[in-house]
């Protein structure tokens, strides 16, 4: 018997073993109904995965064979074809969202100058702000704008080489960006120091 034969063999005898204990994988126009007289009772047992031909979800049976619970799996309305965060929900006290974090990161040196702008292509709120000094300490200030010109929050340079100072507050007014916002920052110095500004933002929380 050639080694692909013995193959199949094994592949047909797996299987019958599933269909024996009433576990398959079966095609179902619509989602699966749960319960005794829901999709596959009394056919399809736990761990029976059905698949709807009409959108390509998958469920599988959490249940029992008499009364199936069909559970989406890997809940693919919140997976990765998601990760833009169309599908976050609102937040309340009772009902925290699980939400997606952006880091945005500026880098200044001695020739950084004016203001500099991100445009923002999507909606965030900025939750905190860090500034690492590098080298050259200087004394001056990196101020986080929203447009340019209204102030989130301002941090000074005047720390210790590899020192970090986190933002005590950011202005509520300013700190939800939008698409067609710029997130600014606005470096003044006396001298020429290098470091970075660190942003952190939560993705589409309204």
């Amino acid at each position: 018997m050639g080694t692909e034969q013995f193959g199949r063999l094994n592949m047909m005898a797996m299987l019958r073993t599933l269909v024996d204990a009433g576990v398959v994988i079966a095609p179902n126009n619509g989602v699966p109904v749960n319960g005794i007289s829901g999709t596959g009772a009394g056919s399809f047992d736990t761990g029976t995965m059905i698949i709807n031909t009409a959108n390509g979800d998958l469920y599988a049976n959490t249940g029992t064979k008499a009364s199936p619970v069909w559970a989406l799996v890997a809940d693919q309305a919140a997976d990765i074809a998601n990760l833009d965060g169309s599908n976050i929900a609102p937040t309340t006290a009772l009902n925290p969202t699980a939400t997606i974090p952006m880091m945005y990161l500026f880098d200044f040196t001695p020739s950084s100058s004016g203001t500099v702008d991100l445009a923002i292509t999507e909606q965030v709120v900025l939750i905190d702000v860090w500034l690492h000094m590098l080298s050259n300490l200087q004394a001056g200030t990196v101020t986080v704008f929203k447009n340019t010109t209204n102030v989130i929050t301002a941090l000074s340079t005047s720390i210790a080489v590899g020192g970090i100072v986190r933002a005590t507050n950011l202005n509520t007014g300013n700190f939800t960006l939008v698409p067609g916002d710029d997130l600014s920052f606005g470096v003044s110095f006396t001298g020429n120091p290098i470091g970075q500004c660190w942003v952190l933002g939560a993705k589409g929380v309204l």
